[in-house]
Parts: C-alpha cells; structure tokens; sequence
C-alpha cells in the first residue's frame, strides 16, 4: 500500500512537472495554435489558443435520459425506443460536447499526437456533468485499452482524463477496475451490431476494486455506445452498485464523420 502511494505521488510530480515545462517552454519560445495557427503568447499547459477553447461546440437538443442519444421524439419517460427496447448496462451516459469541429479537434490531439495535457482540460468539463447524476459516484474508471494499442500509444487517453477527473471529484481511481480479456478489432467502420458483436465478452470488470460501489466510467468518445454497454457490464457482473458513463464527446450518428469515433 504504502509502495503504491509513493509510486503515485511521484507520478503526480512527475505529471505537474511536465505541464510546468511544457507552459515555459511555450512562454519561451512562442508556437503555433495546434488548431489554428494563430501565434501563442504567454504561459499555457495547452498548445491551442483561447478562441479555439472558446469555439466548443454544445450539445444541441436534450436527449435520452439513459444513453444520451438525441430523441427524435418526445417520450414518456425520457428514454428512447432503443432503451426502452433493450435498457443498457449503465444508469446514464453524459458527454461534454458533440464529437466534431474544434471538440473532434482536441481529442484527436489528445488520442493520436500524444498532446496529454489536453486530458486535463476535458476532466475540468467532465467534472461538471457529475454534479446531475442522483447518486454521486465512488469511484472513478477507465475504459481500458487492448495491451496492443497501449504498447504503441504509450497511455491510454481515457485513463489520462479519468485520473484527473477522480483528482478533481476527490474520488478513488481505479485504473484497474476494468481491463480486456482479449484484443478487440477497432470499432472504426463497424455499425452498431458489429460493435456489439466486436465487444461482446471482451471486458472482466476487478471484483475486489469494484464491488459494492458506484462506478464512474471514462471514455474518450461515444458513438453508438456499445464500448459503454459491455464495459457496464462487466462492471456490474463485478459487482458493481450503478455505473454512470461520462464522455468527452458524443458522435452525431446521422453525421458522416460519426463512423471515426471509437
């Protein structure tokens, strides 16, 4: 245990002195906006620009009350056909913004340019969908990645984000609470059956982390929401009490570019 807390806390420092650097370095020697090419100036953990952060885009409509997906009409209980159907694993599934322009933008930076400050930035965002869930959550869990992915990413981006959300909420992480029993395709190009199909049996929740508690569950991107369904899953089977699902960003699924998130 205390092995553990000290290899935390030296992670920590490691993580702040990083974003330290990186911010002098960006003072020192100004550069580019990753999104659009305007000139930073000053100290910044984050190498795009206020109007670029600015340009956010929101969610539009509400949605369903489960899954989030926009309701192509009114229900009687705030569900859509597909949950009301088939209800999902997990209680409720929030995401801070729609997947596309400057938003797509910041988790491509964060998941494929290896520009991990960035995961703070969307825990600060994610942190303030969790105040409307009934129940507040125990702790705080990633979407693993296959050992593959991992091995040629070097981290795990959902992981980066939900750290720093339990940080923020004051709640245990648990980057073990979930891990893939076996490699899964990429979801890219799959419609929703072969998502499902792709991720069935794929996760195995941890029953001494995750038993008999409220469960907060991380990912990067929601499409059809087939990842959060199995994950929920699993953590449940795990014994889990409630899992809610946040996300950084939701795919639009009558978007074209829908299809490229994971």
């Amino acid at each position: 245990m205390l092995r553990r807390h000290l290899r935390g806390g030296r992670r920590r420092i490691a993580n702040a002195g990083a974003e330290l650097i990186a911010a002098l370095v960006c003072l020192l020697f100004p550069s580019p906006c990753r999104l659009c090419g305007q000139s930073l100036r000053g100290a910044r953990r984050l190498p795009v620009c206020g109007p670029c952060l600015g340009r956010l885009p929101g969610l539009e409509r509400p949605g369903c009350r489960q899954c989030g997906q926009a309701l192509a009409a009114a229900s009687a209980d705030g569900r859509c056909l597909r949950c009301q159907a088939a209800p999902p694993a997990y209680a409720s599934a929030q995401s801070a913004a729609p997947y596309r322009g400057e938003a797509r933008a910041l988790i491509h930076l964060l998941k494929y340019r290896g520009v991990v400050p960035i995961a703070g930035w969307w825990a600060e965002r994610l942190a303030r969908l969790v105040p409307a869930l009934p129940q507040p959550p125990e702790l705080v869990v990633p979407v693993p990645l296959g050992r593959r992915r991992r091995r040629q990413r070097g981290y795990n981006q959902s992981g980066e984000m939900a750290r720093r959300l339990a940080r923020r909420l004051g709640c245990a992480y648990a980057p073990r609470g979930l891990r893939r029993r076996r490699e899964t395709a990429p979801q890219t190009g799959l419609d929703a059956a072969a998502r499902e199909r792709n991720l069935a049996d794929a996760f195995v929740g941890a029953r001494r982390r995750v038993a008999g508690k409220r469960v907060l569950l991380v990912d990067d991107v929601l499409t059809t929401g087939a990842t959060a369904r199995a994950a929920a899953a699993a953590l449940l089977d795990a014994g889990a009490l409630r899992v809610d699902v946040v996300t950084a960003a939701r795919a639009e699924l009558d978007r074209p570019e829908a299809g490229e998130a994971a």
